[in-house]
């Protein structure tokens, strides 16, 4: 696995991320929405392990079943995704189905960011 993939793994596990919606949070005037490439939800881990529509059907039905059983309750009464995913993150089965996700064609995921610096902020202003 390339670190970066193994950085897109780390960030479904985080709620401070590279994914869309966090980052839209974060600068709303450099990500101009929350929403996943596939138009159906906010880009988070949560939306993209269990719902997204460019992940394949079978990869997020085995997703959602190992949250279920790692977490003992059902994936839409998980009261914070973040967590539930890394409870599920120790189990390997878990971890590959992820990298499964993070390989999707047509989510450009981003396995880092260029953030400006304060000089350069300043002089934009």
């Amino acid at each position: 696995t390339s670190r970066g993939k193994e950085v897109l793994i780390m960030s479904l596990m985080y709620e401070n991320n590279l994914l869309i919606s966090f980052l839209f949070k974060i600068d709303r005037t450099r990500w101009m929405s929350p929403m996943c490439n596939c138009g159906t939800g906010d880009q988070d881990a949560l939306h993209l392990l269990t719902s997204c529509s460019l992940v394949n059907d079978q990869t997020k039905k085995k997703l959602t079943s190992l949250l279920k059983v790692c977490n003992q309750e059902k994936p839409e009464n998980l009261s914070n995704g973040v967590i539930a995913i890394l409870n599920s993150s120790r189990d390997p089965e878990f971890t590959t189905y992820c990298l499964d996700v993070v390989e999707t064609a047509g989510l450009n995921l981003r396995s880092k960011i260029t953030l400006a610096s304060k000089k350069s902020k300043s002089n934009n202003l």
